[in-house]
């Protein structure tokens, strides 16, 4: 949502500016949050109140406008993080390509080349992670942050989530977290260093555990792809 408030002012700005939304074709995942046994009635009223907005968001119209999924966002509601998933982002290169080459058609061979070779490279990409994860089918890993959503729909994986909407679980909710956290046998919580480790240093503690950082804004993506489904696969090794 913060990009999203700038993007009226880049447009005022350049008049000739050309936008794309690279997740244009993907369908939007929500963001899964955890849900607490022993939650407070105010917070079980807000998260029954949001369920009826989405219902009644998605009966109206299944094309959501900006501000729509803005909305949305700002709840924790729409999932963005649609990169850590090497399918998604062939549409994502799709939309990448088809947008520079209607403004440099001179080039179309040069763009085309390297699009074709980036498709196979996510080929390649997805068969490692595939390789990687596939005997661990239906296993849970457990995230500060629910960014990895796309990433466990493709691979067959379930995260769970510490928080969402970058807020400290409750001590009550802390105690739920373990007792989840045991049940799956999980030893190995995952941070995203932009994101707070209190509340994973905690639940790692009682769970004899540690806590390591997986970053989904990653500059080298497909290695850190590659770097989070063997840590996951370690949990279970």
């Amino acid at each position: 949502p913060f990009e999203k408030s700038w993007l009226n002012k880049f447009k005022n700005a350049n008049k000739d500016m050309i936008f794309v939304d690279t997740s244009l074709g993907i369908n939007k995942l929500e963001m899964k949050e955890h849900k607490h046994h022993d939650e407070h009635e105010e917070d079980k009223h807000h998260e029954e109140h949001e369920e009826d907005k989405h219902h009644d968001e998605h009966k109206e119209d299944k094309h959501h406008d900006e501000h729509e999924e803005e909305k949305h966002h700002d709840h924790g509601g729409i999932d963005p993080h649609v990169w850590l998933d090497p399918i998604l982002v062939k549409t994502q290169a799709k939309n990448i390509y088809e947008a520079i080459i209607k403004i440099d058609k001179e080039n179309i061979d040069f763009y085309t080349k390297n699009y074709k070779n980036f498709l196979e490279e996510l080929n390649i990409l997805d068969e490692k992670l595939k390789n990687i994860l596939k005997p661990y089918s239906n296993k849970a890993f457990m995230v500060f942050h629910p960014s990895w959503g796309y990433f466990s729909n493709r691979y067959n994986l379930e995260q769970i989530a510490i928080e969402v909407e970058g807020k400290e679980p409750k001590p009550s909710q802390l105690i739920d977290l373990v007792k989840e956290a045991k049940l799956h046998n999980i030893k190995i919580l995952f941070v995203s260093p932009q994101f707070s480790k209190k509340g994973a240093e905690t639940i790692a503690k009682s769970l004899k555990g540690k806590v390591t950082i997986i970053d989904p804004l990653s500059y080298n993506w497909e290695d850190d792809l590659i770097k989070t489904a063997n840590e996951i696969a370690n949990i279970y090794k």
